[in-house]
């Protein structure tokens, strides 16, 4: 049950994506998501005072241009930044980032719980690129579609995964802390 839950968290983070963005914008870099993830939040935590500055850091999303998959973090272009807010109004609050050449988008507050994840309460010391780097050297050399920063709720306790979708529903997690590569079922 729990893996589907997770499955299907990590396919729907594909709907999101924008396809037909122009080359030029393809050819800049964006930040690692680590340095990302501390913008991210300092933005959420100034936006609306007093409503979201308590916000905490569920999970970021992150998804190549154009749904084509990519086989570096390079590749990775946008974001999704997920917070557990603890206002009366909105429980859930969302902020994107990217494409090239774009930077933030607009912090948005829902009134929906985000559920099954472990408050990230710090931006990882591994990088998206270490952890790209450690799945290939694994073995996993084909392009994944999607990467989400998260820290499971269970079936057993965790450090923050880095969770790379693959085709076929195949999801392959990188432990933050230990580096250790493992298949998600």
């Amino acid at each position: 049950m729990k893996g589907k839950a997770i499955a299907f968290g990590l396919a729907a983070a594909t709907l999101w994506a924008t396809p037909g963005a122009t080359p030029a914008a393809s050819a800049r870099s964006i930040p690692d998501v680590t340095v990302l993830f501390k913008r991210a939040v300092t933005l959420v935590h100034r936006t609306h005072r007093p409503t979201f500055s308590h916000a905490v850091m569920y999970e970021a999303d992150g998804l190549p241009r154009g749904n084509r998959g990519t086989t570096s973090a390079q590749g990775i272009v946008r974001w999704q930044f997920v917070l557990r807010n603890s206002g009366r109004r909105f429980h859930s609050v969302t902020v994107t980032y990217g494409p090239p050449p774009a930077g933030f988008g607009r912090v948005t507050g829902h009134p929906g719980f985000v559920l099954e994840d472990v408050v990230i309460p710090a931006a990882p010391k591994m990088t998206l690129a270490r952890a790209v780097g450690l799945l290939r050297r694994a073995g996993h050399r084909r392009p994944f579609f999607n990467v989400t920063l998260r820290n499971p709720l269970g079936p057993k306790r965790l450090n923050p995964l880095y969770i790379f979708g693959f085709p076929g529903r195949s999801f392959i997690a990188v432990d933050t802390l230990t580096g250790r590569v493992r298949p998600i079922h």
